[in-house]
C-alpha cells in the first residue's frame, strides 16, 4: 500500500509539471512589402528578385519554406542543420548554430492588426541587413525549446 501511495504521489507531482501548452503546427504566409528609405513602395523593383510572398510549413520539430512555389529552405531541429536551395535545386547545408547578424534590436510598436481572425501585436526587428515589422499573436506560438539552438537568421531570438 505504501508503494502504491508513493507511486500515486510521484505521478501527481510529475503531472503537475507537465505543460498543457499547445504549439502551432501548420502554414504561415508572409506577404512582402518593400519600401525605400523614404517610405516609397518599391515592390515592382524587388518582388521579381525576392518574391512577393513566402509560405512556411512548421511542425513541432522542423520547418520548410516555399518561395514562388519552389522549396527554398528546410530546417531539421534534431541535427540543427539548415538547408538552402538555389534556383538550380542545389542544396547548401548550413550549421544552424551560426548567427548571421551582430545586431538584433526589438522595438514593440503601438500598432495592432487583425490577422486570420487574431488580434496581433507589432514588433520591429532591426538586424545588420534589414528592418522588418512582424505581427504576432501571443495565442499562437511554437515550442521555443525545440528551436533554441537555431541561431542562423536569429530564429531563436524571434521566439523569445
Amino acid at each position: 500500500m505504501k508503494n502504491l501511495l508513493l507511486l500515486f504521489a510521484f505521478f501527481m507531482t510529475f503531472s503537475a509539471f507537465k505543460s498543457n501548452e499547445e504549439f502551432f503546427n501548420g502554414k504561415i504566409l508572409y506577404k512582402y512589402t518593400f519600401t525605400d528609405l523614404q517610405g516609397n513602395n518599391i515592390n515592382s523593383k524587388l518582388a521579381p528578385y525576392l518574391g512577393s510572398e513566402q509560405h512556411y510549413f512548421i511542425d513541432n520539430k522542423n520547418y520548410k519554406s516555399l518561395n514562388q512555389n519552389k522549396l527554398q529552405q528546410l530546417y531539421n531541429s534534431e541535427t540543427n542543420n539548415y538547408y538552402y536551395f538555389t534556383d538550380n535545386n542545389a542544396a547548401q547545408k548550413i550549421d544552424g548554430s551560426k548567427a548571421t547578424s551582430q545586431k538584433f534590436d526589438v522595438t514593440r510598436l503601438d500598432k495592432t492588426e487583425k490577422v486570420a481572425g487574431y488580434d496581433c501585436k507589432a514588433i520591429q526587428i532591426e538586424t545588420d541587413e534589414a528592418t522588418t515589422i512582424y505581427f504576432y499573436s501571443p495565442q499562437i506560438k511554437t515550442d521555443k525549446r525545440v528551436f533554441a539552438k537555431h541561431s542562423f537568421g536569429e530564429w531563436n531570438k524571434y521566439l523569445e
